[in-house]
């Protein structure tokens, strides 16, 4: 439950549609479309499946249809929709623009959408004729199907009165629908306007649209509840500080809003190097992965990769091993989409001990990769 609330996003989007439809039939998909807008507004929850890719969950508010207003006559055609969309999000490494990390991102899927209801207005000027039909009655079908694709761009945003780091964002995107909209009423000629006779339509009519919208989103792990430490009858003293801390104590701290700067993060087993090499295993990855969704979901979090060996060898080599591999981990966690800006890296051989050199045990815990939170 822990990393589900931590790789989560949930959030809004408020834009506006701009709607038309696809005709099978030429001589109705010939008229031109109004350009018009209608609004828009979803709620959408985010899971990071890895530090680029996530899913998204959706529920959309949104009127598609089309206004026609040609030489002669006016077609307006409105039909409210809920929607559920499951885009897949893919996003690319920060762009540094003016000292601001924004992130571009491409999405599509699937849109799943019930209509609600709305209304059709016909009005032939010359021969004086004006129909008005109830979409709910017969004129619409009950759910359409579709794809949207899109991209955008985030920014992680932080404010002084607000408590809550968040994400802001804008995303164009396009509507693409794959179902017949007609209804079988009209279809089979049996639908009614207000004040006409039954009517039949052949062919088919598909929903189209630009969407354009403006995003907000705030990480669940903000919202989740530290756990409280039992009460002791005696005050114990202040901890001490530690000289190494685990992904889930950083968490912890920032949970409470604790202070990180300056505590590290010993990666001892997690990042393992074979002797003599920088070269990252795949097991280094998956934790060197979890090291980025944590600087993703805290956007001002800034780091410095700590390289360290044991005290075999010349010092010369032991310095320059312990720069190759910080530089490996700082290069891996900015090929995953972390800002160069925020990263530094360091070097210092085997003299910055942390356990005995003199046991295989010591030795195998001073050569490790730390990540030193800093205010960079």
């Amino acid at each position: 439950m822990e990393q589900f609330l931590d790789r989560t996003h949930v959030g809004t989007k408020l834009g506006l549609n701009f709607p038309s439809m696809s005709y099978s039939n030429k001589n109705l998909d010939d008229y031109s479309s109004s350009v018009y807008a209608n609004g828009l507004f979803e709620l959408f929850g985010e899971y990071a499946i890895n530090p680029s890719l996530s899913a998204r969950f959706g529920f959309k508010f949104i009127t598609r249809g089309q206004h026609i207003d040609e030489s002669g006559f006016n077609y307006e055609f409105d039909a409210n929709y809920t929607e559920i969309t499951l885009p897949v999000v893919y996003t690319f490494q920060a762009v540094d623009v003016k000292n601001l990390n924004l992130y571009p991102y491409v999405l599509g899927g699937p849109v799943l959408g019930f209509a609600r209801g709305g209304d059709i207005l016909y009005e032939h000027y010359f021969q004086k004729l004006r129909y008005e039909a109830e979409i709910d009655k017969g004129n619409l079908s009950s759910y359409s199907f579709g794809l949207y694709l899109g991209a955008g761009i985030k920014y992680p945003m932080s404010i002084k009165e607000i408590p809550i780091p968040f994400v802001a964002g804008f995303e164009a995107g396009y509507h693409l629908g794959l179902t017949d909209t007609y209804s079988d009423k009209e279809l089979s000629g049996e639908s009614n306007a207000l004040n006409m006779y039954s009517y039949k339509i052949n062919g088919t009519r598909k929903h189209r649209g630009l969407e354009f919208g403006i995003t907000i989103s705030v990480p669940l792990a903000r919202f989740k509840i530290a756990k409280s430490p039992e009460p002791e009858p005696v005050p114990e003293p202040p901890e001490e500080e530690k000289l190494c801390y685990t992904i889930d104590e950083i968490k912890d701290l920032i949970r409470i809003n604790r202070n990180i700067h300056g505590k590290k993060i010993c990666a001892i087993k997690q990042v393992s190097f074979k002797t003599g090499s920088s070269e990252l295993t795949a097991q280094d990855k998956v934790y060197l992965d979890e090291m980025v969704l944590l600087m993703k979901t805290n956007e001002l979090m800034n780091i410095r990769v700590n390289g360290h060996t044991d005290n075999v060898g010349k010092e010369e080599l032991n310095r320059n091993l312990s720069r190759d591999r910080a530089k490996s981990v700082h290069d891996y966690l900015i090929s995953k989409g972390i800002n160069a800006s925020r990263l530094s890296f360091a070097y210092f051989g085997s003299t910055r001990p942390i356990a005995d050199n003199s046991t295989e045990q010591g030795r195998a815990i001073n050569r490790r990769v730390e990540f030193e939170f800093t205010n960079q």
